[in-house]
């Protein structure tokens, strides 16, 4: 067998799992896709879409897509979680998360955000007992034969992330699944097709939820407070003007 046909054979039974993929996926798909759908058409900020590894690269299209449909939507990089990135995340928002182990750790921060300020979360993952699986408010689990197969799993997923995120805007797009008056009003579609560019003001913490000390706190006071505030880093207060800062970062 020539080189060619090997490996033309190579990608058709390639294009046919991940057909396959795609047909044990729908299947599968039960009210847990309409909790999802319900849960981010109910968001009264935008929908924020994350990922981890390619998982964040499918998050950007899901995101594209959305934004291209008059849906308010932004991407959120956990690769920046612990450097406050989290903290775009409002408590009026909704969270499509993205991954396929749902154990990374750069899920913990964004678990604790969340947490703190009672935002939901859409998991999307392979394993129900992860990180993700545990805190998410809404979970859609892929199909089980695919997650226990190795050879282009890779490959796979990403066209299964794929394919549900594509579902999940089409259904908010056409009004089903719970999507609100809001959303259905011809005005508001063409209000969030408009730019909408942030301020500062619209993203940033204040007063108790700003980690700040006076320069006389104890060390061991001030990583409690670090800790308690989740940003990793402290503001050093000196007759009430900022003058330095405290990171945990090396």
């Amino acid at each position: 067998q020539s080189a060619a046909a090997r490996e033309t054979a190579y990608a058709v039974s390639m294009l046919r799992r991940e057909a396959r993929s795609l047909t044990l996926m729908a299947a599968s798909l039960d009210a847990a896709f309409y909790g999802a759908v319900k849960c981010l058409a109910a968001a009264k900020g935008r929908i924020a879409v994350t990922g981890i590894g390619k998982s964040i690269h499918v998050g950007r299209k899901v995101v594209s897509l959305m934004l291209s449909s008059g849906l308010s939507a932004y991407v959120v990089s956990l690769d920046a979680a612990d450097y406050g990135e989290v903290g775009m995340i409002q408590p009026d928002d909704a969270v499509l998360v993205f991954s396929d182990s749902g154990d990374a750790f750069a899920l913990s921060a964004l678990v604790r955000h969340t947490a703190r300020y009672r935002i939901p979360v859409v998991g999307v993952t392979n394993h129900a007992k992860s990180l993700l699986g545990r805190y998410s408010s809404h979970l859609m689990l892929f199909p089980e034969a695919e997650r226990e197969a190795s050879d282009g799993a890779a490959s796979v997923s990403a066209t299964l992330q794929m394919a549900l995120g594509e579902a999940l805007v089409a259904s908010l797009v056409r009004g089903t699944g719970g999507e609100s008056e809001k959303m259905r009003s011809s005005d508001q579609k063409k209000d969030r097709r408009r730019a909408n560019p942030l301020m500062v003001k619209d993203i940033m913490h204040v007063e108790e939820d700003v980690p700040l000390v006076t320069a006389p706190t104890p060390m061991p006071e001030l990583l409690n407070i670090m800790t308690e505030k989740g940003f990793g880093v402290a503001g050093i207060v000196v007759k009430g003007r900022l003058a330095g800062v405290v990171s945990d970062e090396s």
